[in-house]
């Protein structure tokens, strides 16, 4: 269904900017997505768009609106030309061995470059703790390049651990502790959980008290790598043994 918006004051318009805020996406339990390819991958969570043409391949309720809605209504420094508002889902794991754990992720890009990397690591299942930046973050979509749409997350926390040690994981915590093992020296394990940690304080003692192995990445010239890199040179590592 195609409609016609042309007043910066519809209803429709003033709903797509309260979607900037985090709390409307909480309450509404929608959030944005912007440029074609993100509303392409996120075509079957949409409740509309707006755009400034009708977009054929596109089965959703279509508002057609002028260059100066989309500016107002755009979270980018250059205006997307075409704005979609997508439904939140229920996310459910697959049966996998390998989980991803991410313990107070705070930065929004590193987020949505888990997400990216994750998915080209073949990983699905993604725990994201409660004290973690939103996965609804725009710049954490943003970044995962429309990941989001093709992993699953569960939000967590230390319980979910504990839940996953009843039913046979391994908890792998990544840490800089001198009493870790060097990455090459983890061996592979069916059901493993890898838990990465806060940018600047890494991951909790009560989870790192729980872990049954504590991993390092060797290293040298630089104190740390961020958790985006550390993450993929600890899974691609894994993977490959």
């Amino acid at each position: 269904m195609i409609e016609v918006i042309t007043s910066l004051q519809n209803k429709i318009v003033k709903e797509v900017c309260s979607l900037k805020e985090n709390k409307n996406i909480k309450e509404k339990h929608m959030f944005l997505v912007e440029t074609y390819h993100l509303v392409e991958m996120a075509k079957d969570q949409l409740e509309y768009i707006l755009t400034l043409k009708e977009i054929p391949t596109i089965h959703c309720k279509q508002y057609i609106v002028s260059e100066e809605i989309l500016k107002k209504c755009s979270q980018n420094k250059s205006y997307s030309k075409v704005i979609g508002v997508v439904r939140q889902k229920d996310f459910s794991f697959v049966n996998d061995d390998t989980i991803v754990y991410l313990d107070n992720i705070q930065d929004p890009g590193n987020l949505g470059t888990i997400l990216r990397t994750c998915l080209g690591l073949n990983i699905k299942n993604i725990i994201v703790s409660y004290n973690s930046c939103s996965i609804y973050n725009f710049k954490a979509i943003q970044s995962s390049e429309g990941s989001i749409f093709k992993v699953n997350i569960k939000i967590g926390d230390l319980n979910t651990l504990k839940e996953l040690k009843e039913v046979g994981y391994r908890v792998v915590s990544t840490t800089l502790m001198k009493d870790s093992i060097y990455l090459n020296e983890l061996k592979y394990k069916e059901k493993t959980v890898f838990v990465f940690g806060n940018e600047g304080n890494g991951i909790q003692s009560s989870i790192i008290n729980m872990s049954d192995e504590k991993i390092i990445i060797p290293i040298s010239n630089i104190d740390s790598y961020n958790v985006g890199i550390s993450l993929g040179i600890v899974l691609y590592t894994y993977l490959n043994k």
